[in-house]
């Protein structure tokens, strides 16, 4: 034998479960049961939808036992509400507005109002027994059933007096009277001691001194109320010296709402003429000599302005007779050695007339410096070079005239002290020979030519050169040309080197 429980309906407000409870042989497959409607969200609770068996459905929970306004409150002090929610409500309005204190937890609506309906549907002994063992206690068919249910196994009913679908829904639809306040437990908290909520409304009301405003004294509240006898509202505005609203008063500067701004007034006028008087004495505001001074740098004698300036005056006097004889001297106002110099560069004096013999001095070197220098750059030699024909071009043929110098003037009076000549492309066959000729003076300046060995490209490795002296000076405006005597074969790109230095 065995036993199976399935859960038909569970009402998580209620904590009501119905169950049925299928007892079979081992080999005989018991009724499959409707089971639990799927889906369902957290907080919802599993309601009758029709009248047919098992019709359920998962849906929010509305009104029931947890309604404040559905638990019933016998009126007691000055209280006059009938229900749970009205008696908070009007304790909430009186307290709030009373200007007595309290130590203890406020009781507000949806607080006391929260209440749960318990009931436990208790299980069959044989039944717990028969799931929780495998043989000894089973319920047998035949067996009677116990706890809710009525009848046998594995017919059971429920007993007569489970509470029907319909007697459960006018429970918690009863809005006015599900339940009294005195039926509903209350954990004591601060400083109330009852444990029922119409005994905790009872004490909140007896604390609260009976209800209502105090009548003598006047108050801030944030929104006017009738019940209140002398209320300032926090947004209206203040009246006397304040402005602004009791919320956030401000001062008036004009003290136009006090008593005293006339006198306050008065005053500052009289300050304000005497202050005009002053300041307008364009004679006699203040004596010099009541006017002290503060003489940081130890330049007076005096401790006021009038013998400040006294001083000043003799100074001054004083002063302007030294200037004077100064200016009027015409001979020595100041000698040179008397006028400080502070050295710079390379001087080393510290007095006008030392800086001017360091000077003269330092002039007579650089003038013999600039002699030297002019004899060393008229020895130096110049040399000139002359490009006789195009390093890239066609080979050089010989002539007169290939090329032209001007002699410049910085080289007047200077005579022909070295030559030289080179090519860009030696002459595979036959040395060039090169004269330089002197135009102007109708002359040869060479007794011997410069020439470049074939294969070479420069004159400094063949015969040198010699120079005629009786013909080697040369005059600014002179005109030079360059005479190919000899030109070999395929040389290219030959320059001519004039070396000048002054005799």
């Amino acid at each position: 034998m065995s036993a199976t429980l399935n859960i038909i309906e569970t009402t998580t407000e209620l904590g009501l479960e119905v169950v049925e409870v299928v007892v079979a042989d081992s080999s005989t497959p018991g009724p499959a049961g409707p089971g639990v409607p799927t889906g369902g969200t957290d907080g919802q609770v599993l309601t009758k939808t029709s009248a047919t068996d098992y019709a359920t459905a998962w849906e929010d929970p509305t009104g029931g036992a947890g309604d404040a306004a559905s638990v019933t409150f016998t009126p007691a002090g000055n209280l006059a509400a009938t229900d749970v929610q009205a008696a908070l409500e009007e304790l909430d309005s009186e307290k709030a507005a009373s200007s007595h204190a309290h130590t203890g937890e406020d009781i507000t609506s949806g607080t006391v109002a929260d209440a749960r309906i318990a009931s436990t549907i208790a299980r069959d002994s044989e039944v717990t027994s028969a799931i929780s063992t495998s043989e000894a206690g089973q319920v047998r068919d035949g067996d009677a059933a116990g706890g809710v249910l009525s009848g046998t196994y594995p017919n059971p009913g429920f007993a007569a007096d489970m509470a029907t679908q319909a007697e459960l829904d006018a429970h918690t639809g009863d809005i006015s009277d599900a339940h009294d306040a005195s039926a509903i437990s209350f954990t004591p908290a601060g400083s109330i001691a009852a444990t029922d909520v119409q005994a905790a409304i009872e004490e909140v009301a007896s604390e609260a001194g009976g209800g209502g405003a105090p009548t003598d004294v006047d108050y801030l509240v944030g929104t006017a109320s009738g019940s209140l006898s002398a209320e300032i509202v926090v947004g209206t505005s203040p009246g006397g010296e304040l402005g602004g609203t009791w919320a956030s008063p401000t001062v008036d500067a004009t003290h136009s709402g006090s008593s005293h701004a006339s006198v306050q007034a008065a005053a500052e006028a009289t300050a304000a003429a005497a202050l005009a008087a002053h300041t307008g004495d364009t004679s006699d505001a203040h004596d010099a000599s009541a006017i002290s001074i503060a003489d940081a740098g130890n330049d007076f004698t005096a401790t006021d302005v009038e013998g400040a300036l006294a001083e000043l005056q003799a100074d001054h006097e004083a002063d302007a007779t030294a200037l004077s004889d100064h200016i009027a001297d015409a001979t020595a106002a100041h000698a040179a050695t008397a006028i400080s110099f502070t050295p710079t560069g390379g001087l080393a004096a510290d007095d006008v007339a030392e800086a001017l013999a360091e000077l003269d001095t330092e002039k007579t070197t650089a003038t013999a410096a600039l002699t030297a220098a002019q004899t060393e750059i008229a020895d130096q030699k110049r040399a000139a070079v002359i490009a006789v024909s195009d390093p890239n071009g066609d080979a050089i043929t010989t002539g007169d005239g290939k090329a032209y110098f001007s002699v410049p003037n910085l080289l007047n009076g200077h005579n022909l002290v070295a030559v030289a000549a080179g090519l860009t492309t030696t002459s595979s066959s036959g040395n060039p020979l090169i004269q330089i000729h002197n135009v102007t003076q109708a002359a040869d300046m060479l007794s011997t030519r410069i020439q470049i060995d074939a294969g070479e490209l420069h004159s400094k490795d063949a015969t040198a050169a010699v120079i005629d002296a009786a013909n080697d000076d040369v005059a600014y405006g002179d005109m030079l040309r360059v005479d190919i005597d000899t030109a070999g074969t395929g040389a290219k790109g030959l320059f001519v080197i004039l070396t000048f230095e002054a005799p």
